[in-house]
C-alpha cells in the first residue's frame, strides 16, 4: 500500500492520530516539505521508518514535472520492495502538491493500492486567518490556469488565487521571486475589476516560528506593493462585488 499523508501546515500542531499510525505502519516515508521540522516530526514518531528527504530531488533537476516524475518513478520502486510506503507533505496532499497528483496516478498505473490521509490545508487556514466562511460559493483558481485559460471570473463570488509566485514558471525556484512576476495577473484583473478594488495576500503560520502575513492592497497595487513576500507563497483573495 502507497500512502500519500498530510502532515498539516504547523505539523506540530495539525498532525492527526491517523496520519501518526499510518506513518508508524510504513516501512519507508519520502518527505516533501521546506525544512527539517516534518523530518525531525516523524523520527520521533516512528523511529524504525526509513525517512527519505525529497529535497535532493529538486537539487538535482531544474523543472519540477521532471522532479516529480523522479520522486514518483522511486517510490514506487520501494513500493514493490516494502509491504508499506508513504509520501508525506505539508497540508493536505491532494491540495495543489502536484507531486502527490503524480505520483498517485503512476503507482495506480502500476497496479500499486493507494489511499490519501487527508489533513488540514493552506485553503483551511486561509479561512481562519480571514476569518471567513466561504462555503456558500466562491471561485478557486490556480493563478496560470487564471492568466493561460482566459478564464471568465464571476465578480459576484469571491475570487481565491494560489500559487501566484508561480506564474509562468515550471523550474525549480532557487532565487528572489520578484514581485514583477505579479504585473500580468494586475493586469488581466484590472480587466476585470475596479482597479482601486480591495484584495488581501495571505501566508498562514507554519507555526511558532513562521508566523505567516495578511497583506492588504488593491489590483493596481499588486506588483508595487514592498509588503508582498513571493518567497512565502503568498494566496490571493479578492471579496466579490455586491451587485
Amino acid at each position: 500500500m502507497l500512502y500519500a499523508i498530510g502532515l498539516g501546515l504547523d505539523v506540530r500542531a495539525h498532525i492527526s492520530n491517523e496520519a501518526k499510525q499510518t506513518l508508524k505502519s510504513c516501512r519507508v516515508v519520502y518527505v516533501l516539505s521546506p525544512d527539517s521540522i516534518a523530518l525531525d516530526l516523524i523520527k520521533e514518531i516512528s523511529p524504525a521508518t526509513r525517512l527519505i528527504d525529497c529535497s535532493p530531488y529538486y537539487d538535482a533537476e531544474d523543472a519540477r514535472p521532471k522532479v516529480y516524475d523522479n520522486i514518483a518513478n522511486d517510490i514506487i520502486k520501494d513500493s514493490d520492495n516494502y509491504t508499506n510506503t508513504g509520501i508525506a507533505v505539508y497540508g493536505n496532499p491532494m491540495f495543489l502538491v502536484s507531486a502527490v497528483e503524480k505520483i498517485i496516478d503512476k503507482a495506480e498505473l502500476n497496479g500499486v493500492k493507494t489511499k490519501v490521509i487527508p489533513a488540514i490545508s493552506s485553503f483551511d487556514t486561509l479561512l481562519a486567518d480571514l476569518k471567513l466562511d466561504l462555503g456558500y460559493g466562491v471561485t478557486m483558481l490556480d493563478a496560470s490556469l487564471l492568466l493561460s485559460s482566459n478564464i471568465n471570473v464571476e465578480t459576484k463570488l469571491p475570487l481565491l488565487i494560489f500559487q501566484v509566485a508561480n506564474i509562468g514558471s515550471i523550474d525549480v525556484e532557487r532565487g528572489e521571486i520578484k514581485r514583477e512576476r505579479l504585473k500580468p495577473l494586475e493586469e488581466y484583473l484590472k480587466g476585470i475589476y475596479p482597479p482601486d478594488q480591495k484584495c488581501t495576500f495571505v501566508v498562514s503560520s507554519k507555526g511558532v516560528f513562521d508566523p505567516g502575513y495578511i497583506v492588504e492592497t488593491t489590483i493596481s497595487d499588486l506588483s508595487s506593493n514592498e509588503n508582498i513576500d513571493l518567497s512565502h507563497r503568498p494566496s490571493l483573495y479578492i471579496p466579490e462585488i455586491d451587485p
